[in-house]
């Protein structure tokens, strides 16, 4: 994970060290109940460092990467080791893009992190993933892209929140889809930094 000082950076600093408290908050919330210290100090903290993010700017727009997210061309998260990596846990199931409008940090991001959690620790053969763990949610400061997907019905997942089909047996089978295009993009991307591609 990248570390910077943020009192002698400018705003992808910032925008780090708030990727860091979310890291924070993701375990805290993985390991403890809501009621509990840790879990209210971690939750504290995100919502502490959004201060100097909302200096800068209303939207918070992350590019999602294979091990990476990317603020304004700047990698401003990075850990290569893909079973502790964010990034690769919303990657792997589809997701492209994560926008947070100033606000989602007092209800829809803590929410919104526990079902990331519930998601990375979702065993292979459960029907679900981020993306229809979302599906039911209806955020008003937080925005996310997926693939796009074509089914056997010829319809598309939809990228964004709202407007998610109906539920159904396809919902299992679009799901593998979904990884095993994440895992081939995921491929590519690493054969053409190595020159293989």
């Amino acid at each position: 994970m990248t570390r910077t000082d943020p009192s002698t950076a400018g705003p992808a600093a910032h925008v780090t060290e708030l990727l860091n408290n979310m890291v924070k908050a993701l375990r805290a919330y993985h390991m403890y109940l809501p009621n509990n210290p840790i879990h209210q100090r971690a939750t504290d903290a995100l919502r502490a460092a959004f201060k100097p993010v909302w200096e800068a700017t209303d939207e918070l727009v992350l590019a999602v990467a294979e091990t990476d997210f990317v603020w304004e061309d700047q990698v401003v998260y990075h850990q290569p080791n893909k079973s502790d990596s964010v990034a690769w846990g919303v990657f792997k199931d589809g997701m492209r893009s994560l926008t947070i409008r100033r606000g989602a940090e007092t209800e829809e991001l803590p929410r919104f992190l526990e079902l990331v959690n519930r998601a990375r620790f979702l065993t292979a053969d459960a029907g679900d993933d981020l993306l229809t763990l979302l599906w039911e949610q209806e955020y008003q400061h937080i925005q996310y892209k997926f693939i796009e997907f074509f089914g056997e019905g010829g319809g598309a997942l939809p990228g964004e929140t709202g407007g998610f089909p109906a539920g159904g047996a396809e919902e299992g089978v679009a799901s593998d889809q979904r990884r095993a295009q994440a895992v081939e993009e995921a491929l590519g991307q690493a054969l053409a930094q190595a020159g293989c591609g």
